[in-house]
């Protein structure tokens, strides 16, 4: 596992993910081709940024928490300087008890020049809240669909109603 914690990473060409794990809070110099690996933004969770290109092939994983409604420290971002070609899997995951609203949004893929391709796997946290995916020409935006409501039921002693 590559992780990119107090400081950053440089590379030259590309770094080339054919397994293992790249995560981080910080910034990646450079490109990444994800061909078989997994690329999870944040530590639980955070924001990675990528200055130059991403592009994910087919075997290529990509994970993101949601931990609020706010980019940054309490829900993974990710900022690209360059272009995103995205396919293979993404998979978002809910941190530290955040439950969202319908119809809440999250950039995930942002300050992205052009984004093509999308990801054929989707896996969402539950089917207590459904997501989809929104592409646009320069990035990618998580949608709520639909939230089972939390109830709290509860009774006084000694009464039947």
């Amino acid at each position: 596992m590559t992780r990119l914690l107090e400081g950053g990473l440089r590379v030259d060409q590309m770094l080339i993910l054919t397994g293992g794990r790249l995560a981080g809070t910080n910034t990646l110099t450079g490109s990444v081709t994800n061909s078989g690996g997994t690329v999870g933004p944040g530590v639980s969770p955070g924001k990675l940024t990528i200055t130059g290109n991403y592009g994910q092939g087919s075997g290529g994983a990509m994970e993101i928490e949601l931990g609020g409604t706010v980019p940054g420290p309490v829900s993974t971002n990710w900022p690209l300087g360059g272009s995103a070609t995205l396919a293979g899997t993404l998979s978002a995951s809910l941190y530290g008890g955040f439950y969202p609203a319908t119809n809440a949004t999250f950039n995930f893929l942002t300050n992205v020049l052009t984004c093509t391709g999308t990801f054929s796997t989707f896996y969402y946290p539950s089917n207590d809240v459904g997501m989809t995916i929104d592409y646009a020409a320069n990035g990618a935006t998580l949608r709520v669909t639909n939230t089972i409501a939390l109830t709290v039921s509860w009774r006084l002693p000694g009464r039947t109603t």
